[in-house]
């Protein structure tokens, strides 16, 4: 997929109240990979398909007939942004909710609990390469989207009926306590205290009792990621090519802009109001609201199925790189001599020049080897990212367990607080972006120690670590303490830790990802940083699974501390080794400023030269050069 944008683009719309939100964003930047002009027929039935270019204007509506004028582009972008609201309040409701239904009305333990939160997250990051295969290579964006929908519709609606048909929660002490109408946040901390001990000997449910609707809510929970994987590499793409004209690039941006906002508002509703349904209506009800409000997202998104421009098939990134690796593997079957004069052809002024995968030289074409030498590159950083999400996602599991057994002082649900690290992402930003990046990069210790990407990074990754720390001091303190003593308030200062690593790591990897990754791999760039996600899940949910019953939640909390810490000196290790591809500082210095005008792009080529440390994970006004030129060579080959 390669659709560009430019990376002070990328910074506005990656912000996400969590991983996934702020993956969906990058993944906005992407597109497929071919390079053909769209086509102006209405016939094609494989998804190569694009609407007649007559209808479309430069980005801004003539006909009267927009009723939101402050969203650019065509009419039917509303039907987009307006299909990804319902959607991601429908993904983060069930998410808000889901540690809770498997603990209290499935019967399951803290930590197998915590466990299939992590593994179905895994699953539903690792389903975007698939995803992004068949959109690219198969069915075409649309397509793929609409028919992926249907199953996340199917998903979801599965899983409502686990919860509607799973039998009735706990009974203690011979009295029902209705998860339905009840809310652990009303009684006082003697009342709860009071309960466990009379639950002590009195009748709860099992994974036994509960084992076939425990069963078909893995099944939907299943069915949702594979869904959930058909959308989220290309919704947002597929929005940024309804886009043309010369007012294109700005217009994406403010696309963008509204794209991301859609998100957060879904994100930040559904953490309000799936509890409220849950407490009220119980959790069969907070679970069918998100199937209304899909199947609402997907007839929006049919409606406008004759207006949309649809991009035409292209070579698959995928296969691309695993001819490259796999030919490289077996030196391409070619003789000694032949291997050795395709690479003495490689520039010795090429960093390239020396890596293993330029054997594949000759069966297969220059510029497929080197995008795949940048994706292996980059791979090398992505492959220090999973424990970040380990810790990270923690936030709507074992965080959301510690919420349960403090004081919800009579009107918060436990899993309400997930509702503020969106609301401090959004004040954050601007800080960061305003303030405090400016004022560091000013000062001394900013021009010894540039604020490049990766060291933005490497500094997230200590910020994760020390909300791990207090996290456990807060878990101690509650281990120590009455039963439901303790504030919920307490676990402001680690939730907002953790979202200032989340703008240091997330957002800033975002964008490092986007403007190193070659052109016609942006995307599969964007899937293989998402399944960074997926992987660091399954060391969560095995790391819960293996040593939740054996270890304290603060001594679990410690240990991903601890990890984070010794994750951040190889990162260190790795960053230090990194070359940015010639490939980027190249297109810098093909930038040519109006005259007069100072050539930032040559400079930086000319700085990174001297010091090729600042060359690592640069970021700023010189990549907003970089995907600028990206959009004028883009334009040149539509």
């Amino acid at each position: 997929m390669k659709r560009n944008m430019a990376a002070s683009e990328v910074r506005r719309t990656s912000r996400g109240n969590s991983g996934e939100v702020g993956h969906l964003s990058l993944l906005a930047s992407g597109s497929s990979s071919s390079d053909q002009p769209f086509t102006d027929n209405n016939n094609n039935t494989d998804g190569s398909f694009s609407a007649n270019l007559d209808q479309h204007t430069n980005g801004n509506n003539t006909n009267g007939k927009k009723l939101f004028s402050c969203i650019p582009g065509p009419p039917w972008v509303i039907n987009i942004l307006l299909s990804e609201l319902c959607e991601r309040f429908s993904f983060y409701a069930l998410r808000a909710i889901l540690v809770l239904f498997f603990k209290e009305r499935l019967g399951w333990s803290r930590d197998s609990a915590v466990s299939i939160f992590f593994f179905s997250s895994a699953l539903s990051y690792f389903m975007p390469l698939f995803g992004g295969y068949v959109a690219d290579s198969k069915l075409g964006r649309f397509k793929t989207i609409l028919g992926f929908s249907a199953i996340y519709v199917l998903g979801s609606f599965v899983l409502a009926l686990s919860a509607a048909t799973s039998p009735e929660p706990f009974f203690l002490n011979g009295t029902e306590i209705s998860n339905n109408m009840t809310s652990a946040a009303t009684e006082s901390a003697e009342e709860r205290a009071a309960s466990e001990q009379a639950g002590a000997g009195g009748e709860t449910l099992t994974e036994q009792d509960t084992g076939g609707s425990a069963a078909l809510a893995i099944f939907a929970l299943c069915l949702i990621a594979v869904g959930t994987g058909g959308i989220k590499p290309n919704v947002s793409s597929f929005g940024a090519d309804q886009f043309t004209g010369p007012t294109r690039q700005e217009d994406i941006g403010k696309f963008f802009s509204i794209f991301y906002f859609c998100i957060n508002t879904g994100s930040v509703v559904s953490f309000i109001v799936s509890p409220i349904l849950r407490v009220n209506l119980g959790y069969g009800v907070a679970f069918a609201l998100p199937t209304v409000l899909l199947t609402v997202a997907t007839f929006i998104f049919w409606s406008a199925r004759d207006k949309y421009i649809k991009k035409p098939l292209g070579k698959s990134p995928v296969s691309v790189l695993w001819n490259v690796l796999s030919t490289a593997r077996s030196n391409g079957g070619q003789s000694t001599d032949v291997r050795r004069a395709n690479l003495e052809s490689v520039p010795s002024s090429d960093s390239r020049a020396s890596h293993w995968l330029n054997r594949a030289r000759g069966p297969c074409s220059e510029q497929d080897v080197n995008d795949t030498i940048d994706v292996w590159r980059q791979g090398s950083l992505l492959l220090t990212l999973p424990v970040f999400w380990t810790l990270y996602d923690q936030q709507g599991s074992a965080w959301t367990l510690q919420a349960e057994t403090m004081n919800l002082h009579g009107f918060l649900q436990p899993e309400q607080l997930g509702v503020i690290n969106p609301i401090l992402i959004l004040c954050l930003i601007p800080i960061f972006e305003q303030y405090i990046y400016p004022k560091y990069e000013a000062s001394q210790l900013g021009q010894k120690y540039p604020a490049t990407s990766l060291f933005k990074i490497g500094i997230g990754m200590v910020f994760a670590s020390l909300a791990f720390v207090i996290s456990a001091f807060v878990q101690s303190s509650i281990d120590s303490s009455e039963p439901n003593t303790i504030s919920v308030f307490a676990q402001l200062p680690q939730i907002l830790v953790i979202s200032i690593s989340e703008i240091l790591v997330s957002i800033t990897a975002l964008e490092f990802v986007y403007e190193t990754a070659p052109f016609a791999m942006k995307s599969t760039c964007s899937s293989l940083f998402l399944c960074t996600t997926a992987v660091g899940d399954v060391l969560g949910g095995g790391l819960y699974s293996i040593l939740g019953p054996r270890m304290s939640g603060a001594g679990l909390f410690l240990l991903c501390a601890v990890l984070m810490l010794c994750n951040t000196v190889l990162f260190a290790f790795v960053a230090k080794g990194y070359v940015k591809p010639e490939q980027v500082v190249a297109i810098n210095t093909l930038y040519e400023a109006p005259a007069g005008q100072h050539n930032r792009g040559a400079d930086k080529h000319a700085n990174n030269a001297a010091n090729p440390a600042a060359n690592i994970g640069s970021s700023g006004s010189d990549s907003t050069k970089t995907e600028e030129t990206e959009s004028e060579w883009e334009a040149a080959t539509l």
